[in-house]
């Protein structure tokens, strides 16, 4: 376990914030397709709302989804969560690389409820409270978003693990 103890603890200095130049054009495009996204779901749910850029507005409100609240937090965050696990499971590369996508697609699709829940109830609640759920949810997002990466690793870690074992405890090939 050396060797994974070593790859952990690198991955772990290396979380620092990443430069705006590498981040800024990511967070706009998460943003956008939040927006976009929240937009198409609340159509389905027959609710009355347009997108404008990363604003959306309703017959009564305009809510607005500011850089901070684009998930690029968390995405980052299940990005070294997804890498970290897959060194540790000791995938293969294109496992690893799978798990990193897998994690940043349910990062964007937390995402998309989170927006959906906020335009849904912004007109039963405060001007203020619209303005801060957002940032009051991201926790929960991220902690949601970590344990389905974890839980899937650990699930295709097992299932990987019984296709071993059965290859090679089957009495039909000796």
């Amino acid at each position: 376990y050396s060797r994974d103890v070593f790859l952990c603890m690198v991955l772990l200095y290396w979380i620092h914030p990443l430069p705006g130049q590498l981040v800024g054009p990511f967070q706009v495009a998460m943003q956008r397709l939040s927006v976009a996204g929240a937009e198409w779901l609340l159509h389905c749910g027959n609710v009355r709302v347009w997108a404008e850029g990363i604003v959306l507005h309703t017959g009564f409100r305009t809510l607005g989804v500011p850089e901070s609240c684009s998930g690029m937090r968390a995405a980052t965050t299940v990005f070294i969560c997804a890498l970290g696990v897959s060194l540790l499971f000791r995938f293969r590369w294109y496992e690893a690389i799978a798990f990193i996508i897998l994690g940043l697609f349910q990062v964007l699709l937390m995402n998309i409820v989170r927006i959906s829940v906020m335009v849904r109830l912004a007109d039963r609640m405060s001007k203020e409270w619209a303005e801060t759920f957002l940032h009051d949810t991201l926790g929960v997002v991220l902690l949601v978003a970590v344990f389905v990466v974890n839980l899937e690793a650990l699930l295709w870690a097992v299932v990987q693990d019984g296709r071993v074992m059965h290859t090679t405890t089957d009495p039909r090939a000796m």
